[in-house]
């Protein structure tokens, strides 16, 4: 059916949506239900979850190692770095949570990082289970025995980019700087995972300034890249 959207112009225009089916809403509301089942009996908070997504999406590539910093999390969730650093301090405990792993005693690492250990990987994919049709699992993620063998290498990678600003409304994100973003990496990355999901970018005097179709394609770029 044709739905009216309002325009910045003040002009209405229809676009075409489509409706799921009664079995299709059925089944999309029961695996939320089945998600929010799982979050409430694991006994963690929500916060907790949102750190093994992060942490499970930023070392998914092992060619560029990405261990998360609380800083980095402080950021993303809207935290204080402390706040941040007592759950993971807890999430790393081998007694307790035993769900990241700490990457401090890596050779020439200026932070203290974290990534997933078996136990917070299985437990990413569980959840991931809910939402695919057959048994499928999460891309090789490294270990702190990867992110030490390619720290090296890391050194020679463009930094990562920097949030200038984010309009949720229109889905407009400007990052710089701009010769990052231009880099070879990052470009393979938007061609291979979000290329039809970016409407259009353009340089602007504070970086670069994308326009975004999803805002689920926004939220993973920023998460890898920012």
């Amino acid at each position: 059916m044709l739905e009216p959207v309002a325009l910045e112009s003040g002009t209405v225009e229809r676009r075409m949506s489509i409706n799921l089916s009664e079995a299709e809403a059925g089944e999309t509301f029961t695996k939320v239900f089945r998600l929010l089942e799982k979050i409430q009996s694991s006994g963690m908070s929500t916060t907790a979850w949102q750190i093994l997504i992060i942490a499970g999406i930023q070392t998914m590539d092992v060619q560029r190692p990405r261990a998360i910093t609380a800083t980095d999390l402080s950021h993303s969730l809207g935290l204080t770095v402390s706040a941040v650093a007592r759950l993971l301090a807890k999430m790393s405990d081998p007694k307790d949570l035993n769900l990241l792993e700490s990457t401090k005693n890596v050779p020439g690492s200026r932070a203290e990082g974290f990534v997933l250990t078996n136990k917070g990987r299985k437990l990413v994919e569980d959840m991931l289970a809910i939402f695919v049709v057959e048994n499928r699992w999460l891309p090789p993620t490294h270990g702190s025995n990867v992110f030490s063998e390619k720290f090296a290498l890391a050194k020679n990678l463009p930094p990562k980019l920097t949030k200038s600003s984010w309009e949720e409304e229109s889905l407009t994100l400007v990052v710089s700087p701009i010769e990052h973003f231009l880099s070879t990496e990052i470009q393979g990355w938007i061609d291979e995972f979000v290329k039809n999901d970016i409407k259009s970018f353009r340089h602007t005097k504070d970086g670069v300034e994308l326009k975004f179709n999803t805002i689920e394609s926004a939220v993973y770029f920023v998460l890898r890249w920012c």
